[in-house]
């Protein structure tokens, strides 16, 4: 009965998250994306922090998410003006029903 616990654990899906980037003219757009081995659902957080000379601001969004086996989910969705001198940092934070957690974080910067 242990063994089979033990081997349950060690076929526990991995989960993948990173931050898509797209460039456009004079702005970018950010979002989410998560990719599971298996079915599962959870939490997610994409916060991003905008510095650029002449202001600066913080987003967070936040909500729950359902995945299928391999196929990508995409959570969030922000777009952002570049103009000179603009830095950002986006980080997204992932947690499933099971417990699985995974993050990635991004610079974008036009200096």
């Amino acid at each position: 009965m242990i063994w089979r616990w033990l081997m349950a654990l060690g076929d526990a899906p991995a989960i993948q998250c990173n931050i898509d980037v797209e460039n456009q003219k004079g702005s970018v757009s950010l979002r989410g994306r998560i990719v599971s081995a298996r079915a599962t659902s959870g939490d997610y957080r994409l916060e991003i922090q905008s510095r650029s000379r002449s202001s600066s601001s913080n987003i967070s969004q936040a909500g729950q998410f359902k995945a299928e086996p391999q196929a990508p989910v995409f959570v969030g969705l922000a777009n952002l003006s570049m103009e000179a001198g603009t830095r950002l940092v986006a980080r997204l934070t992932v947690q499933t029903a099971d417990a699985r957690r995974c993050s990635s974080e991004r610079e974008i910067s036009d200096e």
